[in-house]
This record gives structure tokens, sequence and C-alpha cells, in this order.
């Protein structure tokens, strides 16, 4: 069991209202691209394609300077395993809507509306 259980579970409440306001604000964004705000992609090419996308490697380069990668493979189970497939899937996507939010039809689209 957790020695410090109330500090624990204090620290995993904020984190979940931190990312909570974090996914509101974001969703917030987002909808300004319907109204082909320009600001907008660039507040979400600079979060999710600079800060998103840093948040979700650094992580795991820190690990693989501190151990030894084989072991990575050699340890690996289940869940470690979707949780890799589903970081690299993650950035993918991410990377994929910043090259759509580029695109020549969403440029298009944002000089309409202005």
């Amino acid at each position: 069991m957790l020695e410090n259980s109330e500090e624990t579970v204090g620290s995993i409440v904020i984190n979940i209202i931190l990312r909570l306001l974090l996914f509101i604000i974001l969703i917030l964004i987002i909808r300004q691209l319907l109204y082909a705000k320009n600001w907008a992609r660039i507040v979400l090419t600079i979060l999710l394609g600079v800060f998103g996308i840093l948040s979700m490697i650094v992580s795991p380069i820190q690990w693989m300077l501190n151990n030894n990668v084989l072991s990575f493979f050699e340890n690996i189970n289940l869940f470690t395993l979707l949780f890799t497939i589903s970081r690299i899937l993650h950035i993918i996507f991410v990377v994929s809507a910043i090259i759509f939010m580029y695109s020549r039809e969403a440029n298009e689209f944002f000089k309409k509306k202005t």
C-alpha cells in the first residue's frame, strides 16, 4: 500500500483538474478554427506541436539515456507495448493534424473567411 496515500490522492486530483482545464482550453481554441481564426492555428501548433510532442518524447529519451535500450525489449509486457504504441500513434496524429492545418485547402479556408 502507499505510505502517504492522502498526499498521493491529492496530487492525482490536482493532476486530473489541471488536465481537464487544459482540455477545455484546447477545445475552445480548436473551435476557433471553425471561424478561420489564424491565431488558433498558431497557438495549437505551439501548444500541441511543440509542447505536446516534447511531453511525449522527453520521458522516453530520458529513460533511454539512463537505461539499456535492449532491456526495454527484454522486459516488455502487454501494458508497456500498448502504452508505447499509443504514444507513437499520438505523435503521428498530432503531426498529421498540424500538416492538415497548414495544407493548401486549409489555407484557402482561412483566406476565404477573412
